[in-house]
């Protein structure tokens, strides 16, 4: 049935109904339904009547067609153009609905794959338990407790005990090895990969279980450490890790030494714990603050060694780089410097402590052209009677770095940032700590704590006061500006930047002769004993000591392999060596304080003697020029305060002395792959 409704302005009709019980509606003008029959058009509802479509007012002139003319003239080509407008309108719906259809199409697919997956691995997961039921166990984590063992005893928690190694042994097992999907299996057994590093993992019930142990048992391990750091107990000789030095024998691996950022196992922590066992915090009173209370009475002790002002010999001053390599600096087996001068006998050093680097004085022009030209001829020297480093020196006061670090925003600019860490003797065996795998390597070596630089600074002064022992817990300051910080208006900058303008400059100075390549400032604050672990720096080093005295022992890139240096790319311990080189004392001694020493370690030690090196002090006001690559091993004589500023990577280095191939191709032992 059909039905019109008529407009009383015009001769436009609305239809309901098409005539044949339908529901289409259209509009249509008199004289003209014949030629209009078939042209559908979009419906306006009534609010009251949505089936019913109403008219609008539009005039039988008619904005309707497009034209001002009357309706019963001339309206072919404006109804051919309407046609073909509601008809392009009507594709653009129906490419709409396609593509929505589409759409779920393929989220559907993307389900179904995905849900097959999973119920293919937990298949998978199955079969592999009941066929390792029956297997022997791996002796992997938490054997101790399936024999029976609760974890409670002191023997089971005896490898975690401060001064032995850190690390867990049966991390090896398949219970912490990266899981492996049935394709990858798959493909590995048509001989596309290495069956032996992926192994899958037990069932999530087993697997969870088993990282709640590893957890408990770390955690008990640090909070065994980090109580006996709070009472400043003497830790005893801690060993190296055997398992973070490289091999000594080539094609043997050291799977510690293999975890990069792509094979990595963390622990599953709470947000709140994203990343636990590399931070404490420390109560308000530790027990060294008590005995520095009773200790203060006497000030500072009457054996305490001034380096500032010790006596030293130095070499006849050279106005031309040697013509001959290897004749400057005069190097020596590391063994004899040792025996010279051991490591951790800092109150009874050398009468007259000899020198065998350049001093140039920083105040004469003529020297500081000589300097110029043993720094292109990329050989270490050092500056004497630098202004800008002896003014920082006189500023740098415990009270002024306390406004600049602790303080807020005040004339000197913004606070600037620094970080205390801490370790239990004073050997700090630097890491990256975002690529450290607690599970597949153990407790890191070292701890960044809640401290301020005011109470840095007190444990510092203690550390003189007493003449704390190598073996008692020690404290390291470390701060620095970024590169972008120099780009900022001065206001801006922190005091490092303002005290140091040759390191901060935006242009060349000589020492920062490729200020392009900057990449920013390093400030270490260090106290008695601390001892920074063999390491190598891509760029042109310039190390100013602002206040104190730092021993520097450096070694040419070509001793590379007798040096125990971590070669694997993207390893945490990547460019640094592990080997606390002042256990060299012990290599002679027969005495019981050398049976835990690891055989790994005395064999590296004994190899590392042998070593190439020369040693120089770093006095407050002075700054040393390293080379490239040149190896640096540190001993904080006394309270100190250094920044350095590098200059972009010397790519080809020395003939004689080695370079860049010589730490990246030559160092490597083990035949591990970059």
């Amino acid at each position: 049935m059909m039905s019109f409704i008529s407009n009383n302005n015009s001769n436009i009709k609305t239809v309901y109904g098409d005539g044949k019980g339908g529901t289409s509606k259209r509009k249509v003008v008199r004289g003209q339904q014949d030629r209009l029959r078939d042209i559908t058009l979009l419906p306006e509802e009534d609010d009251q009547n949505p089936h019913l479509l109403t008219t609008t007012n539009i005039s039988s002139s008619s904005s309707f067609f497009g034209t001002s003319h009357h309706p019963t003239a001339s309206h072919g080509g404006d109804m051919i153009g309407k046609r073909r407008r509601f008809g392009s309108h009507l594709r653009h719906r129906r490419r709409q609905r396609l593509q929505q259809s589409l759409r779920l199409f393929v989220a559907a697919i993307f389900l179904l794959v995905f849900t097959t997956r999973v119920l293919y691995q937990r298949a998978y997961n199955k079969h592999h338990n009941r066929q390792s039921a029956t297997a022997p166990k791996s002796r992997g984590f938490g054997q101790e407790r399936d024999n029976g063992d609760d974890g409670s005893s002191d023997t089971s928690r005896r490898k975690y005990q401060p001064g032995q190694p850190l690390h867990h042994p049966g991390l090896e097992g398949h219970l912490l090895q990266p899981k492996v999907s049935p394709r990858r299996r798959r493909r590995i057994g048509r001989g596309g990969g290495d069956l032996a590093h992926s192994t899958p993992q037990d069932d999530s019930d087993s697997k969870s279980d088993t990282v709640e142990r590893l957890q408990e048992d770390f955690q008990h391990a640090f909070d065994v450490t980090t109580e006996r750091i709070s009472a400043n107990l003497d830790q005893g000789i801690r060993w190296v890790n055997p398992g973070m030095v490289p091999p000594l024998e080539t094609g043997k691996r050291k799977p510690m030494l293999e975890v990069t950022k792509r094979n990595m196992i963390d622990l599953k922590v709470p947000k709140q714990k994203r990343r636990p066992f590399f931070t404490v915090s420390r109560p308000s009173t530790m027990a060294w603050q008590v005995e520095d209370q009773a200790k203060r009475k006497n000030d500072m002790r009457p054996d305490f060694v001034d380096y500032t002002q010790h006596r030293y010999h130095y070499p006849e001053l050279l106005l031309e780089p040697p013509a001959i390599l290897g004749q400057y600096p005069k190097l020596q087996p590391l063994r004899d410097l040792m025996n010279q001068w051991p490591q951790d006998e800092l109150d009874h050093p050398p009468e007259i402590i000899p020198e065998v680097l350049m001093h140039f004085d920083h105040t004469q022009p003529e020297q500081l052209q000589v300097a110029k030209r043993f720094r292109d001829a990329k050989l270490p020297f050092k500056l004497i009677n630098v202004p800008e480093v002896m003014e920082a020196g006189q500023k740098w006061t415990d009270d002024y770095l306390t406004v600049n670090f602790d303080g807020g925003y005040g004339t000197n600019g913004p606070p600037a940032e620094g970080t205390a860490e801490e370790s239990v003797d004073n050997f700090f065996a630097f890491f990256v700590p975002h690529l450290w795998s607690v599970p597949q390597m153990g407790l890191p070596p070292t701890l960044n704590n809640d401290w301020t630089f005011a109470r840095w600074s007190q444990h510092a002064r203690y550390a003189d006061r007493v003449g704390l022992s190598p073996h008692r817990p020690h404290f390291y300051w470390q701060a620095g500006v970024s590169r972008d910080e120099r780009k900022e208006s001065y206001d801006r900058w922190t005091f490092i930047s303002r005290d140091l303008p040759s390191f901060s400059s935006p242009t060349e100075t000589f020492f920062l002769f490729e200020p392009q390549q900057q990449k920013g400032i390093q400030c270490r604050f260090g106290e008695r004993g601390v001892t920074a672990a063999t390491h190598y720096d891509n760029g042109r080093n310039m190390v100013a000591m602002i206040t104190g005295a730092k021993r520097y022992i450096l070694s040419p890139p070509r001793e590379c392999r007798k040096l125990g240096i971590v070669t694997k790319f993207g390893n945490a311990m990547y460019r640094h060596s592990m080997l606390n080189l002042g256990h060299m004392a012990y290599l002679n001694n027969s005495s019981n304080t050398t049976e835990g020493m690891p055989d790994e370690e005395r064999a590296w030690l004994e190899r590392a003697a042998t070593a190439e090196s020369l040693s120089t002090v770093l006095k407050a006001g002075e700054v040393l020029y390293i080379p490239s690559f040149w190896f640096h091993y540190i001993v904080g004589l006394q309270k100190n305060a250094q920044c350095n500023v590098r200059s972009g990577v010397d790519p080809e280095g020395d003939t004689y002395f080695g370079g860049k191939d010589d730490v990246m191709h030559q160092c490597d032992l083990d035949g591990m792959t970059r």
